[in-house]
Formats: structure tokens, sequence, C-alpha cells
């Protein structure tokens, strides 16, 4: 009975340690499978954005001030095809 009972805890033990394994796995890999992708950031201005700090919100509008300064000041190139 005893060599049973020793099994049985051998048994329960292994799948413990199994389980732990998994929910350590699991925890090392959640941030990994977390990720946000934040297409609209891409494409729109994100300066009147609620989860923006006033700094933040700050940065934003110079990015954008400059990307359309840049845009305004490029260059026209002329081709002389002769």
């Amino acid at each position: 009975y005893k060599y049973v009972l020793t099994q049985s805890l051998h048994r329960n033990l292994d799948k413990a340690l199994l389980h732990k394994e998994r929910l350590l796995k699991f925890d090392r890999e959640f941030a990994r499978r977390t990720v946000i992708l934040d297409d609209q950031a891409d494409y729109f201005s994100n300066t009147s954005s609620a989860w923006l700090t006033e700094d933040e919100q700050i940065e934003a509008e110079q990015r954008d001030e400059e990307k359309r300064r840049e845009m305004h000041e490029r260059k026209k190139q002329v081709m002389d095809v002769a």
C-alpha cells in the first residue's frame, strides 16, 4: 500500500511540475502576444488624442507642422529633355 501511495505522489508531483512549467512559459511569452498595432497612427494626426499627455500633444503638433512645411517647401524638379 505504501508503494502505491508513493507512486501516486510522484505522478501528482510530475503533473504539478508540468503545470507549473506551462504557467511560467505562458507568463514569459505573454508580453510577446500582447502587441497592439495602431494603423491609424500611421495615417492620421494624433495631436488631439485624449491618451496623450500635454507634452506629447505639443510634440505631435510640432511634428505635424514640420511635415506640412516640408511638403510645401519641396522644390519642383524640371527635366530638360532635348
